[in-house]
């Protein structure tokens, strides 16, 4: 069972930037061009979520990034966003913040 139920809900260029979001059910939402950096989608349902050109960020991302686009601590190394297992932001056409 979802925590959330954000089905089908329009958040196109959203900030969700280190939004938590972890079991939610994003099933059919527009988040195409949002800012998913450093949120917490693990567990989400984002079975046909539009993601076309939503950002977010991974292990690579660089430190002054993580620092300055995300609320993070001075000194955090790394801050990406968390997918559900098996989840390629690669198939989804969206864009990495480096």
């Amino acid at each position: 069972m979802p925590d959330i139920d954000l089905s089908k809900t329009y958040m196109s260029g959203g900030d969700l930037t280190d939004t938590n979001l972890a079991r939610a059910d994003l099933s059919g939402a527009d988040l195409s061009g949002a800012d998913i950096s450093g949120a917490n989608l693990s567990g989400a349902n984002l079975s046909g979520a539009d993601l076309e050109a939503a950002t977010y960020t991974d292990t690579n991302t660089s430190k002054e990034i993580c620092e300055n686009h995300l609320l993070l601590p001075s000194g955090t190394s790394t801050c990406p966003t968390l997918f559900p297992d098996g989840f390629n932001p690669s198939e989804h056409n969206m864009n990495l913040l480096q």
